[in-house]
């Protein structure tokens, strides 16, 4: 199931038209002659998005094609016992998308110029760092148990780190955030856009609003992956730089990475995808490269072609 959203009846739709969209998009924004023209040597991208444009999944902007040719040989006119109206005779050509903007660079999406400079400027260091669990708050996401466990395992964490189910109410969750460094959150969230600073993350005994976290401060926190639904999806037509996410709200309560969607996700996949992500992590990869292996290996896997 997906991990609870206000649109998630429009989940249906988009395997339909979110390929093409993206080939068309990334054709507006003349990604390849960006690249050809200026990112030959380059390795690592950071993106400051404006306005709309926080609305794209970057990495999975298609940046080459290998196109299929099809020659439709049969006649025109003649089956047997019944005659149609002429076919077109155009050759039938299908494009099928091969490489992604992710596979091509390692990518950071910040939300303002004024995070990406404190993020930069702010020293967080240390030998042996604790990370904290929330996991299934609301006790029917068996994907978020998986995911969970296996990194309390991973990570050796302990009980009092690792709230679950019932124990994930709203002042343990705060509580939680304060005490460590890396926090997993692995439940249900959503997004307003009609009031953004009512997203929330859903748990045992109510809601964390975007207006609560804008209220924190997390003075120890460096690592957040918000495995929720939502969590960067945001709105705005003012031309400055006050994006209202739940990411963006733990980037101004102190965290320095945030990992986070912008839209309904699916529970099992995304419990795969936080065990690369992870992995990649524990084998000295940087945030940015771990997160861009995590999404090539899981494209790779049967099940989620």
């Amino acid at each position: 199931m997906f991990k609870h959203s206000p649109w998630h009846h429009l989940q249906s739709y988009i395997p339909h038209f979110m390929g093409e969209f993206l080939q068309q998009l990334a054709q507006r924004l003349q990604i390849n002659q960006l690249i050809t023209k200026h990112l030959t040597d380059i390795k690592e991208l950071i993106i400051v998005p404006h306005i709309f444009l926080h609305q794209i999944p970057f990495a999975a902007l298609p940046i080459t094609t290998e196109t299929v040719t099809i020659a439709d040989n049969l006649p025109m006119d003649n089956t047997k016992g019944m005659k149609f109206n002429p076919r077109p005779t155009q050759t039938q050509t299908t494009t099928i998308s091969k490489t992604y903007l992710s596979d091509k660079f390692r990518l950071r999406v910040v939300s303002s110029c004024q995070i990406l400079s404190y993020c930069d400027n702010c020293n967080k260091t240390t030998n042996s760092p604790k990370m904290g669990i929330v996991e299934n708050a609301t006790g029917d996401l068996e994907g978020s148990e998986y995911e969970c466990q296996n990194l309390a395992q991973m990570f050796q964490v302990p009980n009092n780190l690792h709230l679950k189910y019932q124990q994930a109410t709203v002042n343990n969750y705060r509580q939680l955030a304060k005490q460590v460094q890396i926090l997993h959150s692995s439940h249900h969230a959503s997004a307003d856009l009609i009031n953004l600073l009512d997203s929330k993350l859903h748990l045992f005994d109510g809601d964390v609003t975007l207006g609560d976290v804008f209220t924190w401060r997390l003075p120890k926190l460096t690592d957040v992956f918000l495995s929720c639904c939502e969590t960067n999806l945001t709105f705005s037509n003012k031309l400055n730089d006050d994006i209202l996410s739940i990411a963006a709200g733990f980037l101004s309560a102190g965290a320095l990475s945030v990992v986070s969607t912008l839209w309904s996700v699916e529970d099992k996949s995304t419990a795969e995808f936080c065990q690369l992500y992870y992995q990649f992590r524990n084998q000295g990869e940087t945030r940015p490269e771990a997160l861009r292996k995590a999404q090539f290996e899981l494209r790779k896997r049967e099940n989620f072609k």
